[in-house]
């Protein structure tokens, strides 16, 4: 298998762009990691609420990493293309005073066996000069491992999957062309093998 066609998938959260709290009232994005999963479903709204940024971008992100918000014409366009392995559930979404509206949560709903960082190359990186003589982060290169496999007979085949055990969104070169020809805006790809591991 090419692993290089396949792609991890997250909102950027670059500067400026929509971060929300989740709310605290009792339901089930109490249990985001299900949620993004399917393995429950939302029964009414996920209510979310403004927590920084302004900028609305066709991925927004959320204090609880597992909750991802994608926008209306994005989820037009997985439909449209006829992508597997996706599905949405409604939120309620406020700014600083009124109701945002035009988004969905995404759940992924494909599969594949547990990641295998046995195949991970190590790189050495250089710490970035924005943070050098910063109290705890490194000086000096440091090596870093890069690459995200699974065993290829474990995955269901669905353009969009996660690995057992984890919540890392995994995409087809499919999607990925797509979102490029769309001009998404707020959301990073990276091959699987280009993907640094915690």
């Amino acid at each position: 298998m090419d692993f290089s066609r396949l792609y991890r998938l997250t909102s950027a959260m670059r500067r400026g762009y929509l971060h929300f709290h989740v709310s605290r009232e009792p339901g089930p994005w109490n249990s985001p990691y299900l949620l993004l999963r399917g393995d429950i479903r939302a029964d009414k709204p996920v209510p979310l609420r403004r927590m920084l940024g302004s900028k609305t971008g066709d991925f927004l992100s959320t204090e609880a990493v597992h909750i991802r918000l994608v926008s209306d014409r994005i989820v037009r366009m997985f439909d449209e293309q006829g992508f597997t392995g996706w599905s949405t559930y409604e939120v309620k979404v406020f700014g600083k005073t009124d109701e945002i509206t035009g988004y969905k949560g995404l759940s992924v709903l494909g599969r594949c066996g547990p990641t295998d960082d046995s195949k991970a190359r190590l790189v050495w990186v250089e710490p970035n000069p924005e943070h050098m003589g910063m109290p705890g982060l490194p000086v000096t290169a440091v090596q870093q491992k890069f690459g995200l496999y699974f065993d290829p007979d474990t995955w269901d085949g669905c353009d969009f999957f996660l690995p057992e055990g984890s919540a890392w969104i995994f995409v087809t070169e499919r999607v990925a062309k797509a979102l490029k020809k769309a001009r998404a805006t707020n959301v990073s790809l990276t091959p699987l093998p280009e993907q640094r591991l915690p």
